[in-house]
């Protein structure tokens, strides 16, 4: 019906400027001169400007309709983009709020489709921003959230980088003298067998990556030092302790042998300087004076935005989703989710399928509910995401695509844009999402 309205506009000028259409032949003096004083164009001449400007008006008003979403359908594929509330009004949120825009118009969308709601209704919703200062304006529950989680993870890298201080700088020689004979033939394939060095390698990647619970405690007893440091114990038994939990946490079967090495009272006592970790990050003292380290470390310009809460990460936009959709969508709803900052591997034929992480999730977790006359959603939170800065997270835009499988098994493709509703009806990211579940229905349906 729209398209209808354009036509008009287009003809109604066309009609109009007719008269004018028949000077073409002459020369430019005679037909200005003609045309001019010609009594029927004198007429004419003002209902022509009218035509002109409504000709270049529907020629406007189409092409920023073109901009505003819609509805496409590829080959029995129906993907629609729902109109929300822009992240760019006074109080949408702001320009670096896509991540929880994503999250919450997809709730919403879930939450609607799940119990029937008709598009007219949902579009209500999704057009007003009273939910969003509740969960990210300024004091808003999930930007909370984020910056106490990035508090918490700027605390811990910090930290991580004290412990590994305290590492002995000739660890790899000290384990390879005390365990290197007995175990590293169980460590190094036959063609490394001469390359007994490389068993201390190994050995110390595995200290650096067993600090963790160290980490947690210290991040712990920051949020109330003077409650919480009285709950932990710092002798060198209790720091010995605390690195075989870790290293238990990183143990496989390929290395195994070595980490029970590792474990050993003589080895972490040999490695790491405990009396330096004891006296540095683990005294009375510095725990004691976290608050104040950090919150010299929150207020450097550099990080400002990440501790306003700004610019979510793909991890974070998933931690947000496990932790809090269920207060949007109902506990009942079956609905998986997947963030997806980097499309280069996605769908990308000259790469092995191995590394099509999307690929694999759709074909572990979506497959299986296809061709059933059952209700699932899937969201994918599609992002177009760069790496800001060696002290800054990444940037980009995120928008998210909603699949709906209604109890009949019959599928619907939703999709929307905080960034002033810009069209994603041809999105290539959001069709190669599709391609790759629609591919999944055919194979379900042909029993491969």
């Amino acid at each position: 019906m729209r398209n209808r309205h354009y036509i008009l506009f287009f003809l109604a000028g066309s009609l109009l400027l007719l008269p004018v259409a028949s000077y073409y032949g002459m020369s430019w003096k005679e037909k200005y001169a003609k045309f001019i004083k010609d009594d029927t164009v004198q007429k004419i001449m003002p209902v022509g400007v009218l035509a002109l400007g409504l000709a270049a008006g529907g020629l406007y008003y189409y092409w920023m309709s073109s901009n505003s979403g819609g509805e496409v359908n590829k080959s029995g594929v129906n993907l629609k983009q729902l109109q929300v509330y822009s992240q760019f009004n006074s109080d949408g949120g702001g320009g670096a709020s896509c991540g929880y825009q994503t999250l919450l118009r997809a709730m919403q969308v879930v939450k609607a489709k799940s119990e029937d709601e008709r598009d007219e209704d949902l579009e209500k919703t999704l057009i007003d921003q009273s939910s969003i200062p509740v969960y990210f304006g300024p004091d808003g529950q999930w930007r909370k959230e984020i910056i106490a989680r990035r508090k918490d993870q700027k605390l811990r890298e910090i930290m991580h980088e004290n412990f590994i201080s305290t590492l002995m700088p000739n660890c790899d020689d000290i384990i390879i003298q005390l365990h290197g004979e007995e175990i590293y033939r169980k460590i190094l394939d036959n063609s490394k067998k001469n390359k007994i060095e490389e068993l201390g390698d190994k050995a110390k990647d595995l200290y650096k990556s067993a600090l963790g619970f160290l980490e947690e405690i210290v991040v712990v007893i920051s949020r109330d030092p003077r409650q919480n440091v009285q709950e932990y114990e710092f002798t060198d038994e209790a720091i010995c302790n605390y690195l075989v939990k870790s290293l238990d946490q990183v143990k496989n079967e390929t290395n195994d042998d070595l980490v029970l090495k590792l474990q050993l009272s003589e080895s972490i006592t040999r490695c790491f300087n405990l009396e330096e970790m004891r006296c540095k990050f683990l005294s009375r003292d510095f725990l004691m004076n976290l608050s104040t380290l950090m919150e010299k470390i929150y207020n450097m310009g550099e990080f400002r935005e990440d501790f306003s809460g700004e610019w979510l990460s793909d991890g974070e936009v998933e931690y947000l989703w496990e932790e809090n959709n269920n207060e949007i969508v109902p506990r009942d709803v079956q609905c998986g989710f997947k963030a997806i900052a980097n499309f280069d591997l996605v769908g990308n034929k000259d790469i092995d399928p191995e590394f099509d992480e999307v690929a694999i999730y759709v074909k572990d977790n979506v497959k299986q509910f296809l061709n059933e006359k059952r209700q699932f959603f899937q969201v994918f939170a599609l992002g177009t995401m760069r790496q800001g800065s060696d002290t800054s997270g990444s940037r980009g835009h995120w928008y998210p695509l909603v699949m709906h499988q209604n109890v009949e098994g019959n599928r619907q493709y939703y999709i929307m844009d905080s960034d002033s509703n810009s069209n994603r009806l041809k999105d290539m990211n959001a069709w190669k999402i599709i391609n790759l579940i629609e591919q999944q229905v055919v194979i379900e349906s042909s029993g491969l």
